[in-house]
């Protein structure tokens, strides 16, 4: 974890808590347990949202689209650490606050919090897989989209030429994820295409003709399998 990263969220954690201690000693007049009770609930959120912070920038959850699916837990616990400060001062400076009801408050709250918290993980870490599977491996087409175009640049045959173009059209507007469906049809794409490269000075041209023709069926078939694998 870089320090650049690490550096504000430490700050903001450090002077809240520093900034609460100093209030609460200074102006305590007596450390009953109502004070201990309410300082120790107040303390636990901070340490929670500590934990949350720490976490998320420790796995860069605040790239892409992990900072949307960590913002309700990052939400959830500062709306905790609100309601205990509230709370928790509340107890610590009414003597006559019922400790007993107000320990069993905070720990149902508690309680309510760690269950939310770690039901919103658990649809985290469903939503990140869900969006990982979605950007899937683009290698396939990122690959063979340059090799068509170097191949275009190079050819000086304008029939071979005008079938690359064409290949190339194909695929720029296909489906760039692949998926277990499609192995096969781009494994025998990549087998084919490095014979139109080889190809590409010659002067007859039928044969490569023809293998660009059989590439540009397969992808179309490699469409039709993307597509069906997306109705799934």
């Amino acid at each position: 974890m870089s320090n650049n990263r690490f550096a504000p969220v430490c700050g903001v954690l450090v002077v809240f808590i520093v900034i609460f201690n100093l209030i609460a000693f200074i102006t305590a007049s007596d450390y009953s347990a109502n004070f201990w009770s309410g300082y120790a609930f107040i303390t636990l959120s901070w340490l929670c949202l500590v934990f949350v912070s720490i976490s998320i920038v420790r796995r860069k959850d605040h790239e892409g689209y992990g900072l949307f699916v960590s913002a309700p837990i990052i939400t959830i616990s500062l709306v905790y650490l609100l309601f205990e400060l509230i709370t928790g001062v509340l107890v610590m400076v009414i003597p006559d606050f019922n400790l007993t009801a107000s320990i069993v408050i905070q720990v149902l709250i508690f309680g309510i919090y760690l269950i939310v918290i770690f039901g919103l993980s658990f649809y985290k870490g469903m939503a990140t897989q869900k969006l990982s599977e979605r950007s899937g491996d683009t290698a396939f087409k990122k690959s063979l989209v340059m090799q068509i175009e170097n191949a275009k640049n190079r050819c000086k045959n304008p029939a071979l030429k005008q079938k690359l173009v064409e290949m190339y059209d194909l695929l720029k507007y296909s489906d760039p994820v692949s998926s277990q469906a499609t192995t096969d049809c781009e494994a025998r794409i990549m087998e084919l295409f490095p014979q139109i490269t080889a190809d590409l000075y010659q002067k007859e041209k039928s044969t490569t003709l023809a293998l660009c023709d059989e590439i540009a069926v397969l992808i179309n078939q490699r469409n039709a399998l993307c597509a069906a694998n997306k109705k799934h």
